[in-house]
């Protein structure tokens, strides 16, 4: 009985839930290791290299390896259609990529008053669909 039930409620979960495609890549094509912030409005809101004690906590930050993908980028339990035509300011995906010679050069607090990255891609799902949902960083 507690099977038929759990298996219930699994399928109630997946019918009801818009689940996460987990379908967009970026690809690093360049020969650096590059990192990466998402946001919904357009704004730099956090340094992507995070520092404790003046060390840096590579699990909790997104980079690329030079000449390599992240798949998938994925957030939460929704599609990225849903997440970005009901969470973004108007319906558009901002990807920010830093280098590691921009952040050796600047500090956190420049980095997010001056809205300073090295390459910035704003996307619409329409555009995504384009790409297949594949983003190329090259430099």
């Amino acid at each position: 009985m507690k099977n038929k039930i759990f298996i219930s409620f699994l399928l109630f979960l997946s019918l009801s839930c818009d689940p996460m495609d987990g379908k967009l890549t970026i690809a690093n094509e360049s020969k650096d290791t590059i990192f990466i912030a998402l946001s919904a409005d357009g704004i730099i809101k956090e340094n992507p290299i995070k520092f404790v004690n003046g060390d840096t906590l590579w699990s909790h930050i997104r980079y690329i390896l030079p000449e390599k993908e992240d798949h998938p980028l994925s957030f939460g339990s929704n599609s990225w259609e849903n997440t970005i035509n009901t969470k973004y300011k108007d319906s558009t995906l901002t990807i920010f990529i830093f280098d590691k010679k921009l952040l050796k050069l600047v500090t956190e607090d420049s980095l997010l008053k001056h809205q300073l990255y090295s390459e910035k891609f704003s996307y619409k799902v329409k555009d995504l669909e384009k790409l297949n949902w594949r983003i190329e960083y090259q430099k």
